[in-house]
């Protein structure tokens, strides 16, 4: 059994991996903060990453064995203001800064420190993405990503402890906002509502969160000692459109609610797609779950949820 803490426990990722190590009777400590919730058997600590002292009298007192570190946001806003950039830089950055400080400084028996990143950090080079490409970050959300990838990798050179960054592909699966175009799409369609598509022809990787959990897991229980850098990926990208055909099929929805529309935004990667053959190489962990299998998932979990609501298969 390990001694695990988990920022952004309360979000999507984080909750799921939590529940997951603690069915396998892990310690698991969860960084939230004030107000947040975490999975049941948690224990929680809520903390202000500002607060320095805070979070070393935690790490101090939990002496974790693993880290995972996924209290970065999943998407931000373009933004042109050069001082929005600095803000979020600063948050991003110094947060995940402070956080090596007081591992490296508190935790003598830590084995790993994995970092969630993300696929877009890529840009628009070529598919699928490998770790050796160099990167061409479209926007503020993958350039703060990019720079927190290359501090670990460069402070991994200096220390011993086990610094990693896993790139995830799109992870969908139960309990994910709406904002999110999968889960948005099948509440649609199982509530009869429309749903715009923008971008039908753009492909992208989607992985199930089921996958990601696991694949978190091996990372932190067998982390890798010649790596920085793993993609979490299916190595498959489906075009959007056939992705809401599947939906489409499987709530047996009236195919005419679900539209498209052009956008006019560029700054789009068309082919979101990472190949995951050095995490295969190096774990022997591959994605297990297809699309298909995937939303037929999310759409049972959604009957499941709202057996006494208006959401009905059409």
């Amino acid at each position: 059994m390990a001694r695990i803490i988990i920022t952004g426990c309360s979000g999507f990722i984080g909750s799921h991996l939590a529940k997951y190590l603690v069915e396998r009777d892990h310690f698991v400590h969860g960084i939230v903060r004030k107000g947040q919730s975490v999975p049941t058997h948690v224990i929680p600590h809520e903390i202000q990453f500002e607060d320095g002292k805070d979070l070393e009298r935690c790490f101090s007192e939990v002496l974790p064995d693993i880290i995972y570190h996924l209290a970065s946001p999943t998407y931000k806003n373009e933004s042109n203001d050069l001082i929005d950039i600095l803000h979020h830089l600063e948050t991003d950055i110094g947060n995940l800064i402070r956080l090596l400080s007081v591992s490296y400084k508190c935790t003598p028996s830590l084995r790993a420190f994995i970092r969630v990143g993300s696929l877009a950090e890529y840009g628009p080079t070529p598919t699928p993405f490998r770790e050796d490409h160099r990167e061409q970050p479209l926007n503020i959300y993958a350039a703060s990503l990019v720079a927190g990838t290359h501090i670990v990798q460069m402070l991994r050179q200096h220390y011993k402890i086990p610094f990693l960054t896993a790139r995830l592909g799109l992870v969908y699966g139960p309990g994910q906002s709406e904002d999110f175009l999968l889960p948005r799409l099948v509440a649609n369609c199982l509530k009869g509502e429309r749903t715009i598509i923008v971008h039908p022809n753009y492909r992208r990787d989607m992985i199930a969160i089921e996958d990601i959990v696991k694949a978190l897991t091996i990372l932190g229980e067998s982390p890798p000692q010649d790596i920085s850098i793993l993609n979490l990926s299916t190595g498959v990208a489906p075009k959007v459109m056939d992705i809401a055909a599947i939906v489409i099929e499987k709530t047996c929805c009236d195919s005419t609610l679900v539209e498209t529309q052009k956008s006019l935004n560029s700054l789009e990667i068309k082919d979101l797609r990472g190949s995951s053959e050095l995490m295969q190489k190096k774990t022997g962990w591959r994605a297990q779950i297809p699309i298909s299998e995937g939303v037929e998932r999310l759409v049972t979990w959604y009957l499941e949820q709202n057996k006494n609501s208006n959401l009905n298969v059409l």
